[in-house]
């Protein structure tokens, strides 16, 4: 006997993004001597209420990792025209690898750089 099965599913629509703020900026020192990064950052995801609960229970880890992550980006690299996008997929990667690593799931779909300064 056939099965009835809904036209509408009731899932999560994947398109809707939802984003975790820090609210403090990440300052780091660069290799070079007397040279400073000012970041602040927003994390983007589409994979829905278990990525951003998993984002919002990760924000001190994640931070730590931020910073050791802007502490090893080169200087020349963040200088370029391009280096706010640079940066932006280094972290992304760096913390996806973490949360990956972790759990086996990498819930990060993009960094959004909001402020950027280099001293």
């Amino acid at each position: 006997k056939p099965e009835r099965v809904p036209l509408v599913t009731e899932q999560e629509n994947p398109f809707i993004s939802r984003y975790v703020e820090f609210e403090e900026e990440f300052t780091s020192n660069f290799k070079e001597p007397k040279r400073v990064i000012i970041v602040s950052i927003t994390l983007m995801t589409q994979r829905g209420e278990r990525a951003y609960k998993l984002l919002e229970d990760s924000k001190i880890p994640l931070r730590a990792l931020t910073l050791a992550t802007l502490s090893e980006f080169p200087l020349k690299q963040a200088i370029e025209p391009d280096g706010r996008l640079l940066l932006s997929k280094s972290l992304k990667q760096a913390l996806n690898s973490e949360i990956s690593a972790r759990t086996g799931f990498s819930p990060i779909d993009a960094v959004l750089i909001t402020r950027f300064f280099i001293q």
